[in-house]
């Protein structure tokens, strides 16, 4: 997006942006390795091995509750450098039933028409109402003491995301000022540079000031989003993770960088090496397994279909296929498809036989064949889509959904699918992200009532972060 944006603009927006400005930090030192956990892990074993802990606020979606919040961040708190927090994000525009603004008010920001998918007013009031509300879900379980802790916004396409990418961006800036306003003195966005880009345009440094002036009749933000310290999500080695602390989707400085640590996941802090090889996870005793997953407010989550439990396999399922894990990871950043090989140098053809007499010669010696050019195909980077999907009724409660990982990867491991769910032919949307390691998964949705019909879809996603095409849909009533 080019930037075209008079110089009066650019320094009244940074003066406004500036004040409300604090530095960055993160609560371990440079080298220090930890771990990151939510609802999937819960009634799981924790690790003992990381010096910190990151622990999600909500249950998967905006306005929802993690029902192990409290154990979870006892866990963390009980580590070396104590617990950060993260919360989830989303702009799934007026067919949100968590909350959404009426055309015309100012709920802080103007929404001018709350039917249109590009109003950044109504995208940045969803977003500050969800950050209001994950600070009332944390001080509620754990007091008042988290505004002390580092916060992060999760920005993943698995959640909901309805608007373009300005207004998308502008409900992430309202999830950070509500936090900031609320006390919160450091907050980090959790992306990848793909993901970030698919939602938010790519909006960084270089390109804020032209985000601001579309958004300057409706709000301004309190804090400048692309200073925010960044946490880089990928699934490969501590090594890896190293490196992508280099790296940066909005401009800013990369503070940590996560990887994967067995069926966890785990977290550098970015600056320096890693204080220490991690060794395989040792445990704890589990977080109490609640047997219900409800919100802790009392309205609905945002997706059109609320969810009651989380999204993971439950251990009760016994599907004729491998289980699936219970981690919940996300994606690496994408890269671009490797070049075409340079074609070859053609071979000089050789000379003619000079003759012998004066006799013409019979032949002259063919010259060899020009060698034809190699080429290679560029692997695709978006997986295929998941085949053999059905939906059982469960004899037991429930739902049981099963399917075989797409042939076509995109290049890189598919590990993780995306469910998604309506409770109409056609009308899915996304549930949560399900990790799925084998070449077979199921998965039993205990959510939906006795006697409903529920249809779905399953979408891969790679390690890259790219998503592909959703399934046929499947559907089938629930026991």
């Amino acid at each position: 997006m080019s930037r075209r944006v008079w110089l009066a603009l650019v320094l009244a927006v940074a003066v406004v942006v500036a004040g409300g400005a604090t530095a960055w930090a993160v609560s371990a030192p440079s080298g220090t390795v930890g771990h990151d956990v939510s609802y999937p892990q819960c009634g799981t074993a924790l690790p003992t091995t990381g010096r910190f802990g990151i622990v999600g606020v909500n249950g998967g979606k905006v306005s929802t509750a993690n029902p192990c919040l409290s154990a979870q961040y006892a866990w963390a708190s009980g580590t070396a450098n104590g617990a950060d927090l993260y919360v989830n994000t989303g702009n799934p525009g007026a067919i949100s039933t968590f909350y959404w603004s009426q055309s015309g008010t100012r709920d802080p920001a103007l929404c001018t028409d709350r039917n249109s998918s590009s109003d950044a007013g109504c995208a940045y009031n969803y977003g500050w109402h969800g950050g209001q509300d994950s600070l009332r879900i944390a001080r509620n379980a754990l007091g008042s003491g988290v505004t002390g802790r580092t916060w992060w916004l999760d920005v993943e396409l698995a959640n909901s995301w309805n608007g373009t990418p300005a207004a998308n961006a502008a409900s992430l800036q309202g999830a950070l000022d509500a936090l900031v306003g609320g006390g919160i003195g450091t907050v980090g966005i959790y992306s990848t540079s793909y993901q970030w880009g698919q939602i938010t345009g790519g909006y960084s440094t270089s390109n804020a000031a032209t985000y601001r002036s579309g958004w300057a009749k409706a709000f301004t933000p309190k804090r400048a989003l692309e200073s925010a310290p960044l946490w880089i999500a990928g699934l490969s080695t501590v090594d890896a993770a190293s490196k992508n602390c280099g790296t940066s989707f909005t401009g800013a400085k990369a503070a940590l960088a996560q990887y994967s640590d067995g069926n966890l996941d785990g977290d550098l802090v970015c600056g320096a090496a890693p204080t220490t090889t991690p060794v395989p996870t040792t445990t704890v005793a589990p977080t109490t397994k609640p047997t219900t997953v409800a919100p802790t407010s009392s309205v609905a989550p945002t997706s059109s279909v609320a969810p009651t439990s989380s999204v993971a396999p439950t251990s009760s399922v016994a599907p004729t296929t491998t289980p699936v894990s219970t981690t919940t990871v996300a994606p690496t950043s994408t890269v671009a498809p490797t070049s075409t090989v340079a074609p070859t140098s053609t071979v000089a053809p050789t000379s003619t036989v000079a003759p012998t007499s004066t006799v013409a010669p019979t032949s002259t010696v063919a010259p060899t064949t020009t060698t034809r050019p190699t080429t290679t195909t560029p692997a695709p980077t978006v997986p295929g889509a998941p085949t053999a999907v059905t939906a059982t009724t469960d004899p037991t409660r429930g739902i049981v959904l099963r399917w075989t990982a797409p042939a076509q990867t995109g290049g890189s491991p598919v590990n993780r699918y995306v469910i998604l769910r309506g409770t109409a032919p056609g009308r899915e949307t996304v549930l949560g992200v399900l990790v799925c390691r084998t070449a077979t998964c199921a998965w039993r949705d205990t959510s939906v009532a006795a006697g409903i019909t529920a249809y779905f879809q399953v979408a891969a996603m790679n390690d890259r972060g790219a998503v592909g095409p959703r399934s046929p849909e499947v559907s089938a009533r629930a026991r």
